[in-house]
């Protein structure tokens, strides 16, 4: 059930931008002033792309002149990613031999952006290998900038806890596949605004395509009343909203 669009402007994050959180305004740096024209993994492969049909990708994209109108990324969505059990760093499925990091120099010697992807949970989406960031946002978030050289970030809300259910037991889970998050308005932007201060720290431009998720309440909306729906929550101000992006 992943989400396929960001429910927040896709915004950028910004470099050292971890101490202006506090503040209510985005960066106004010329970065993310329009949507990236990626191209998803997701809408072709689901969770089952290869690092060679990315090298595809990457060609027919050149091919077609797709790339020289602007869609200058790719993004590679579930099923991308596992952790190690040891270490408990990410580390790329076994369909990427080479590693990501090696497929995002690539990448970017070829002209493109590279785009990554995971998951505020300790879940992610589709029925792929799973490692969501709950629990490792700090230590994921340098994965990201500095080892894999991430330019974009899809982060998807796939473990959700409604109101009234107990968070998820992990006793004896790990390192992966494991863990919840509340979709509770407050609870849910303390993990979101986590990760972004995580990736900030780093010093690395991300642009952050987030999707937080809401209650239905049953108003203005076709989503029935208590239904999950890909939206910030209502409660959400627009400081907050801007904060994330920072």
């Amino acid at each position: 059930r992943p989400c396929r669009r960001a429910a927040l402007p896709p915004l950028l994050l910004s470099v050292g931008l971890a101490s202006l959180l506090a503040t209510v305004h985005a960066l106004d740096n010329g970065l993310g002033l329009t949507p990236r024209l990626a191209f998803s993994t997701w809408n072709f492969f689901g969770t089952g792309a290869t690092e060679s049909e990315v090298h595809d990708i990457a060609a027919s994209l050149e091919r077609t002149g797709l790339k020289a109108l602007g869609f200058d990324t790719i993004n590679i969505d579930a099923g991308s990613l596992d952790r190690d059990r040891t270490t408990g760093r990410l580390v790329a499925s076994s369909r990427f031999p080479s590693g990501l990091r090696n497929l995002s120099d690539w990448l970017h010697g070829a002209g493109f952006h590279f785009g990554a992807y995971n998951d505020i949970s300790g879940h992610t989406c589709g029925n792929g290998p799973a490692a969501g960031s709950l629990g490792h946002y700090e230590a994921d978030a340098v994965t990201f900038a500095h080892e894999w050289q991430v330019d974009y970030l899809k982060v998807d809300f796939c473990g959700v806890e409604m109101p009234g259910t107990p968070p998820e037991n992990c006793t004896g889970v790990v390192g992966r596949s494991c863990g919840t998050v509340p979709v509770e308005s407050a609870g849910q932007y303390a993990h979101w605004s986590a990760l972004s201060t995580a990736l900030n720290k780093t010093g690395r431009p991300i642009y952050l395509d987030l999707c937080p998720h809401a209650i239905a309440d049953g108003v203005g909306t076709e989503v029935p009343k208590g239904k999950l729906m890909y939206a910030p929550p209502k409660e959400w101000t627009l400081s907050q909203r801007r904060a994330l992006a920072n």
